[in-house]
């Protein structure tokens, strides 16, 4: 019953999410979150979604901690796409202009490699590839960045965490085994 109470937490946590029509982001439930959305993440924050990072705070780069995922404690720097940075300024707040470009992301399927990732973005007849350096894993969190921009790529059970999820097994002891 424990997983249930966590995907219930995880559930009910909310994220910035960037309303078109409004041109703002929008505090929604983490279970509203769809593919193709642009959510905000704060420094500390576990990632809602896997995401495809677009834009951070931090020049473009920023740095996740895979513990939860992957048991690795070192930090593993995530870096924009070359040549993205022209496609999301910054205004003199330091906070991102959205809303004045359009484009679209094309990826792979829903697969369980978790070091693994290809995709690209076009914009204005350009192409931004993708690999596994642009990829904000769920669950992994934000460390020494003020805040990440990024496009939900998976979210739910087709979730790299979630494809690697199994059914934990039933333990029997020796005498039990015998008896079946």
């Amino acid at each position: 019953m424990q997983v249930y109470n966590i995907i219930i937490v995880q559930n009910s946590t909310k994220v910035d999410i960037f309303d078109e029509a409004k041109k703002v982001f929008v505090s929604k439930f983490c279970n509203q979150l769809k593919v193709g959305d642009i959510v905000k993440c704060y420094s500390d924050e576990t990632f809602p979604a896997d995401l495809a990072l677009l834009t951070s705070s931090s020049d473009g780069d920023c740095f996740i901690a895979t513990g939860s995922l992957d048991g690795e404690k070192n930090l593993k720097k995530r870096v924009q796409p070359k040549d993205l940075k022209e496609h999301f300024p910054l205004n003199t707040t330091n906070e991102p202009i959205l809303g004045l470009v359009q484009g679209e992301l094309q990826c792979e399927p829903p697969n369980k490699d978790l070091h693994s990732y290809t995709g690209q973005i076009v914009i204005k007849g350009k192409y931004f590839t993708l690999s596994d350096k642009q990829l904000l894993l769920k669950g992994a969190n934000l460390k020494n960045t003020n805040w990440v921009l990024g496009m939900c790529v998976y979210s739910g059970n087709d979730t790299k965490i979630m494809l690697n999820s199994q059914k934990g097994r039933q333990k029997m002891s020796y005498l039990e085994t015998m008896l079946n």
